[in-house]
């Protein structure tokens, strides 16, 4: 399966068999070329949640003309040889266009959570029940 978050398709992407990711790879690879990889942190690494069952996972980056992204690699080996079990790539930065962190240096708006939190005690009746973290696409 290959998985792509905006790097390559400008969408949110999902192929399988490896006749649909053969297709796709020969449509979106030739127009979007791509350089500067290197394996970022984690390290390459031997995944095996269970003993008979185990993959090796590389994290890297790369530069296409439009975007910086990553990639996670999960590679199996078969009794064929070596195979890519999924491929999920993502847009990290559009160039020319660098985020600008807020005054506070969160991203979260023109308050920190602090600072609100803050404004919020001094209001009769304000206490969340809930506090969602990390409520991004899936």
């Amino acid at each position: 399966m290959w998985r792509d978050k905006i790097a390559f398709s400008w969408d949110y992407r999902s192929f399988n068999t490896p006749r649909n990711i053969e297709k796709a790879a020969s449509d979106l690879l030739p127009r979007t070329p791509t350089r500067n990889y290197k394996i970022t942190d984690p390290n390459p690494s031997i995944q095996r949640p269970y003993p008979d069952i185990a993959w090796l996972q590389i994290v890297f980056s790369f530069d296409t003309d439009l975007v910086g992204a990553s990639g996670v690699l999960n590679i199996v080996k078969t009794k064929n040889g070596f195979k890519i079990w999924t491929l999920h790539t993502a847009i990290e930065s559009l160039n020319g266009h660098p985020e600008i962190p807020n005054r506070d240096g969160h991203m979260t708006g023109d308050k920190s959570w602090h600072n609100q939190r803050i404004e919020d005690a001094n209001l009769e009746g304000i206490e969340p029940e809930v506090i969602v973290i990390g409520g991004g696409h899936w």
